[in-house]
């Protein structure tokens, strides 16, 4: 942006930050759909044992490696979504934090240009230029983690195949 307008300045600056609503508003949901997820597991965990417990047959349910693969399964879909839930910035990769993939983490960067903000001593339109860099880090950083943490939500619902295979061999047997 060369020498631009006030106002310019000014719509670029409400477009970023309405982009940083909808994209904080999204990572809400995310971690929303994490909460369901959280309860569905653990609902059907209840179901897949008590199912398991209630055959009166031993040849009615299926073997004890099939309810260990359900449970495992519904044990990491628990994990992952509970990581989804809670990940941020700061979580270390090691317990699936996201890494990233520039020099500035962007939670820094927009404590950079929030900075940035507060010390501006310059005109109305350098003060209004870096509110436009402020919001447009606080937009990137916001739509950066709700994309990890859909990213773990999606791989969590592969945990709810076991149960799935449980519940064909209990049909099978």
């Amino acid at each position: 942006m060369e020498n631009p307008a006030p106002d310019d300045v000014e719509a670029r600056s409400e477009f970023e930050r309405q982009q940083f609503q909808l994209y904080e508003a999204r990572r809400l949901s995310t971690e929303t759909y994490a909460n369901a997820v959280i309860a569905a597991t653990l609902v059907t965990a209840a179901v897949v044992v008590s199912d398991f417990g209630r055959a009166e047959d031993a040849g009615d349910r299926p073997g004890g490696v099939i309810l260990a693969a359900a449970l495992l399964g519904l044990l990491a879909a628990f994990g992952l979504a509970t990581i989804a839930r809670v990940v941020s910035w700061e979580t270390r990769r090691v317990f699936l934090g996201v890494e990233p993939t520039r020099d500035e983490r962007p939670d820094l960067a927009v404590r950079r240009t929030l900075d940035a903000v507060r010390d501006c001593t310059e005109g109305d339109v350098e003060l209004r230029r870096r509110i436009h860099a402020h919001w447009r880090a606080r937009a990137d950083s916001t739509w950066r983690l709700d994309r990890h943490k859909g990213r773990l939500l999606r791989w969590s619902l592969v945990g709810f195949a076991g149960p799935l295979i449980y519940f064909a061999a209990r049909l099978l047997a």
